[in-house]
Parts: structure tokens; sequence; C-alpha cells
């Protein structure tokens, strides 16, 4: 795995790291903590997949917005 990518955009840290199937995104979760696999889910939405868990963020959270910046840097550096 190599990390491509490493920052933080309003307090949200996130990586961005290229495995041999794909790239992802992984940020520290702004709800619980935890790092996690950011991905998008149907409509605006994402999910930052843990472990053993998930979190939800929709439009109308205050982290959206940040979150959806994360997320197209990816398709920047593909």
């Amino acid at each position: 795995m190599e990390v491509l990518e490493e920052g933080e955009i309003d307090g949200i840290q996130y990586k961005i790291i290229a495995t041999p199937y794909a790239t992802v995104v992984k940020v520290k979760c702004p709800r619980c903590g935890k790092w996690g696999n950011l991905r998008k889910d149907r409509g605006k939405r994402f999910i930052i997949v843990h472990e053993r868990s998930h979190c939800h963020f929709d439009w109308t959270r205050d982290v959206f917005e940040v979150l959806e910046k994360i997320y197209r840097r990816k398709f920047r550096i593909e």
C-alpha cells in the first residue's frame, strides 16, 4: 500500500491510499474518532466504514461538504 496523499481539511484528517485493487480514501471519523474507509452511498450520502461498524452522513450534516471535498480528491489523483 502506498500513501498518495495525506492531509487535513477543516479538522478532518484523511489519507488517500493506492492498493493493488483500488484507490481508497481513509478518514478519521468526525463522529466517533475512528479511522475508516470513506464511501459514497446512493444519492447525497457518505458512509465511513470502520472495522466492525459504520457512520452515516447525509447532506444535512455540517461535515458533508468537507467529506465531499475529500472524496473528490481521490479522482484527481487516479
